[in-house]
């Protein structure tokens, strides 16, 4: 099968088309997929430029963890069957799994898999894989009730704006950062307030009136300065800093002695949560932004567009046409 390989971990990241890739193993539990199309992720960068443990990796590989395709073959419970058209945000971004979704072929647990509804496009689901999937389980781990008020950094970007819409949907009150030239993009998705980032201290704006909740997908000083804005009875969800134990430590250390707002580290994890991310979809009270569609031979230009961090939404890579 034809796959987008990646042969070394370095900066220039090493990205090959591979026409004769070997077809991925179907394990039990799993479904064999058609690629049409994939979604470019951060993750994907951290694992190319081996900021990932190293030991772990399986090189050469296939990147990529996002995937919307046709069923080739289903699984043996009968779950999923032969022309299902699903989406999924699988684990194949973890540097120790060789077949990820940058080919023609993808074999997924189908328990990470969702039907894509009915009015959405192959490129659309794509779009919502990772990025919804990690505003849902975010927003899951604030533990937020109808009303109270959350802050969404970065909210042009995939997970942002995936974040936006959810909570809006949860009935939640959004304040929200973006720079200037998304402002009307990010209110669009349902933002009750938008503050720019570039102009304003967004601790300045909120003084005098604390959040329920901070999604940051920024990390840097963004943290200290949200921490300023959270009710002490808050949570902070901090999705930037995945793949570092210390906030995880001092999160606990700050829950125990009881030093103020909840802090919490997410960990994305495929599974249940994609068919929710289904269900809002096809109620409409989510949908993707995609910025740029490019061919899989691109991957390697695809990459340098997100990794640039001025995105509105999505990039995605066709690996077939729809």
């Amino acid at each position: 099968m034809k796959a987008v390989v990646l042969e070394a971990y370095n900066p220039e990241e090493r990205l090959r088309v591979a026409e004769d890739w070997p077809r991925p193993v179907q394990r039990k539990g799993e479904v064999l997929v058609r690629v049409v199309a994939t979604a470019v992720n951060r993750s994907v960068y951290k694992t190319a430029n081996g900021f990932l443990p190293r030991f772990l990796a399986t090189l050469p590989k296939v990147p990529g963890g996002d995937l919307a395709g046709e069923v080739v073959e289903g699984d043996e419970a009968g779950t999923f069957k032969p022309g299902d058209r699903v989406f999924a945000c699988t684990d194949s971004w973890r540097p120790e799994v060789a077949w990820g979704t940058y080919a023609e072929l993808c074999s997924v647990p189908a328990a990470h898999l969702a039907r894509i509804p009915t009015d959405i496009s192959y490129t659309d689901a794509a779009a919502l894989c990772l990025t919804a999937l990690t505003a849902f389980q975010a927003l899951k781990a604030a533990r937020l009730q109808q009303g109270q008020r959350v802050l969404v950094h970065a909210a042009a970007g995939g997970v942002g704006s995936a974040a936006v819409q959810i909570a809006k949907a949860q009935g939640l009150q959004v304040v929200a950062t973006a720079s200037a030239a998304n402002a009307d993009f990010v209110r669009s998705l349902g933002a009750d307030q938008v503050i720019d980032y570039k102009q304003q201290r967004f601790e300045k704006v909120l003084a005098g009136s604390p959040v329920d909740a901070v999604i940051d997908t920024v990390g840097g000083d963004y943290e200290p300065r949200s921490l300023q804005v959270l009710k002490r009875s808050g949570t902070f969800v901090n999705l930037y800093a995945q793949f570092s134990l210390w906030p995880i430590l001092k999160g606990k250390v700050r829950a125990l002695l009881r030093l103020g707002p909840r802090y919490t580290t997410l960990f994305v994890s495929a599974g249940p949560d994609m068919q929710r991310v289904a269900e809002l979809v096809a109620a409409e009270q989510l949908r993707p932004h995609v910025q740029a569609v490019m061919l899989l031979e691109q991957a390697s230009v695809a990459h340098q567009l997100v990794y640039s961090g001025h995105t509105v939404g999505k990039v995605v890579l066709q690996v077939r046409a729809e």
